[in-house]
């Protein structure tokens, strides 16, 4: 019997390990076609050599110097390694570790980098042919953003943000998404070169933002580069810094261009300290600040709380009948 049992192990054990180098040679594979399908779709991805690892209950590999920037945009993502993984008996719920992860990027200001320790990725698809997108998490630890004639700007403890499907029979083709940073405050020397008061306290208390954002068509694998986004819904977004406060609501359609048109409601309590704010990082013209502390305390009526009914129209973005700039599109980044 003790034999036997000792047999029927040793069985099992070779079946799953000969299960398990098939499904990691074929996410290996996976990785190098996925790079490849990034590049004809005019990403620049690299990376280095993969390795197997996971055993025994995850199919995993380790990715080595993984560089991406998507198409059209200057922000390049790198790491020194990234480590991918799923579960060996659904391959769809992914998770991708990258410590010491960087976003770089060219500014006015010169070179900008947002670095963490740790950066990690879930994502999970539906158990079809079309492999739907049925949630997607991010989390990253210890943030910093460094600009290089600067240095430090600010950092933050936690950053949180999820996409998630919603019913595709009351909301087709829309997805929930919330964003939360936890910790985040300006460098100490941000803070003198801004003449930041002492009443503004070190962390920000509340950075949040909750929403919807709908698609000409589904998140999934039968997708291939065509999906932009056609709403976006703005419920609730939320920066409080003391006793000063910025709250914003939206709901916009957005064209096939990504030009975003619809209502925006903005309200600013203590808004002469953004004043404040602006003109001191270089911003705001001294010799403008009156005209614009005038026009903004009529529409205050005297009061520390400005609200704004804001209009973007294909676009651009009015008060009332002045405009205020140009939103940048809302779409996707494709090879076009």
């Amino acid at each position: 019997m003790t034999r036997r049992l000792i047999w029927l192990g040793a069985v099992v054990l070779l079946v799953w390990s000969g299960w398990w180098w098939v499904a990691t040679s074929a996410l290996q594979r996976g990785i190098v076609g996925g790079v490849q399908t990034l590049r004809n779709a005019g990403w620049m991805a690299e990376t280095g050599p993969t390795a197997p690892a996971g055993f025994p209950l995850h199919i995993g590999a380790a990715i080595d110097a993984p560089s991406l920037s998507p198409p059209g945009s200057p922000v390049v993502l790198t790491a020194p390694r990234a480590d991918l993984g799923a579960a060996i008996y659904w391959p769809g719920n992914i998770a991708i570790t990258a410590p010491e992860a960087t976003a770089a990027w060219d500014t006015a200001l010169g070179q900008t980098e947002m670095r963490s320790d740790l950066v990690q990725l879930a994502l999970s698809l539906g158990p079809s042919r079309a492999l739907p997108l049925e949630d997607l998490t991010l989390s990253a630890t210890a943030l910093t953003a460094v600009t290089a004639p600067i240095g430090a700007l600010f950092s933050a403890d936690r950053l949180d943000a999820r996409l998630s499907a919603l019913s595709a029979q009351d909301a087709p083709n829309t997805y929930g998404f919330d964003l939360d940073i936890t910790g985040l405050r300006p460098d100490p020397s941000l803070r003198d070169d801004l003449r930041l008061p002492d009443s503004l306290p070190e962390v920000f208390d509340t950075t949040a933002m909750r929403g919807t954002l709908s698609f000409d068509g589904p998140l999934d694998r039968t997708g291939r580069g065509r999906v932009q986004p056609v709403a976006l819904a703005l419920d609730d977004m939320r920066i409080v810094w003391g006793a000063v406060s910025l709250t914003a609501r939206t709901s916009l359609e957005i064209d096939p261009q990504g030009r975003a048109s619809g209502p925006v409601q903005v309200s600013v309590t203590r808004w002469r300290e953004l004043l404040d704010l602006l003109q001191n990082a270089g911003t705001l013209p001294a010799d403008r600040r009156q005209q614009i502390e005038t026009v903004l305390s009529a529409a205050a009526g005297g009061t520390d709380r400005l609200d704004l009914n804001l209009t973007v129209n294909r676009g651009v973005l009015t008060l009332g009948f002045i405009p205020l700039g140009r939103v940048a599109p809302i779409r996707l980044p494709y090879r076009q």
